[in-house]
């Protein structure tokens, strides 16, 4: 497995999902399995993961803790 550097940049409509305000960090049980499937998607081939971060997005128990619109954008990048 090659290691990876990942970024993401998020709107404030997802802070009460992908912060841990204890901790004043990022959470990494939200971005841990985005991150995961982002690596998949790009050591598999085609697919469309913006379609699969959309349905997740818009998940009902999502939607119930995002005040806001839910901007995310993820980045990673494998070397070799």
């Amino acid at each position: 497995m090659s290691s990876t550097e990942e970024t993401a940049i998020c709107h404030d409509g997802l802070q009460n999902l992908d912060r841990s305000f204890a901790k004043k960090k990022a959470n990494p049980g939200f971005f841990l399995p985005l991150f995961a499937a982002l690596q998949q998607h790009a050591e598999h081939g085609p697919g469309d993961f913006s379609a699969q971060l959309e349905t997740f997005l818009s998940r009902e128990d999502i939607s119930m803790r995002s005040d806001d619109d839910k901007t995310l954008v993820l980045a990673m990048r494998i070397p070799g």
